[in-house]
């Protein structure tokens, strides 16, 4: 089953967004009166929010810049026309079904600021690599959207029209891929990237929250990777099976896969308990004051 949009209702859509792209010069009233417009089909375009947000962020800019003025003038942008131009070629053949099939397999993903992995659940498969340093400038909620991204990529390019379910544990990507996009220009972009990417190879996607895959675990489970870097060590906490495991990684940051050579080196060391974690940290170099604090945080 699924929903669509009357003839009649689709059909006032596109020529409303075909008026708006002939005029050389329009009022924010206008402009903003189309997006409502816009935002009431929803129900029956699937993929409408992803040409919607984007219109909505140029409304926000210039009303901030016109002191809240809906009667001052603006021109499109190229961004503008071509959101347009898809509402006037799709909005008639649009829709939105109420049912999906179950999905052929489940991945997860994750990132922090150094480096970021994905694994398809319940196999062997997994991929992993670090950030260069001009993504480590990112926030954190742009390289857990872009982790998202790059584990689609790895695993599904050579795939079409399957459905994949995939946890992601950061809320604000969880939201802005469920919402497909939201106000932040950076964010918002990027979200629309990773659609389009499935949207070209009809790959459906259910976005949840990872903490939904961990339901009868315990909270104070722990696991964390330490990864040793030639200039630094960070720490990553993810939830995986209540181990430390110290990972060695090669001088040179490369991205590393299930593929990839044996040049890395593991070993696991079983954690028991705080007054453990403690003594690891202090293996370190840390004092036990500073391990104390860290274990009981």
């Amino acid at each position: 089953m699924r929903i669509t949009l009357t003839e009649e209702k689709a059909d006032n859509i596109a020529k409303l967004c075909s008026r708006l792209i002939l005029k050389k010069e329009i009022t924010i009233r206008e402009f903003a009166q189309v997006i409502g417009k816009l935002v009431a089909t929803q129900p029956g375009v699937q993929f409408a929010p992803l040409y919607i947000k984007s219109l909505e962020i140029t409304k926000d800019i210039l009303l901030k810049c016109h002191y809240g003025n809906f009667d001052a003038k603006m021109i499109l942008s190229d961004d503008n026309i071509s959101d347009l131009n898809w509402w006037v070629n799709n909005v008639k053949s649009s829709f939105n079904p109420i049912n999906q099939k179950d999905p052929d397999f489940i991945l997860k993903t994750d990132s922090s600021s150094k480096g970021w992995g994905a694994v398809v659940q319940d196999t062997l498969l997994e991929t992993k690599g670090f950030w260069s340093y001009e993504e480590q400038k990112n926030h954190i909620n742009f390289l857990e959207l872009k982790a998202v991204l790059l584990a689609l990529k790895w695993f599904c390019s050579s795939r079409e029209k399957i459905h994949i379910q995939v946890y992601v544990d950061n809320m604000v990507a969880l939201n802005y891929i469920n919402k497909m996009g939201g106000r932040i220009l950076k964010l918002n972009t990027l979200t629309k990237e990773l659609w389009n990417w499935c949207i070209n190879r009809k790959i459906w996607s259910d976005w949840e929250d990872t903490a939904k895959s961990r339901q009868g675990q315990s909270r104070h489970d722990v696991s964390c990777t330490v990864m040793e870097h030639p200039k630094l060590v960070s720490t990553d906490i993810t939830l995986d099976s209540g181990r430390f495991i110290y990972d060695k990684q090669p001088e040179k940051s490369t991205l590393s896969t299930s593929k990839s050579d044996n040049r890395t080196s593991h070993s696991e060391i079983k954690i028991s308990s705080f007054q453990d974690i403690g003594q690891l940290f202090q293996s370190y170099g840390l004092s036990k004051e500073a391990s104390d604090i860290i274990a009981s945080s």
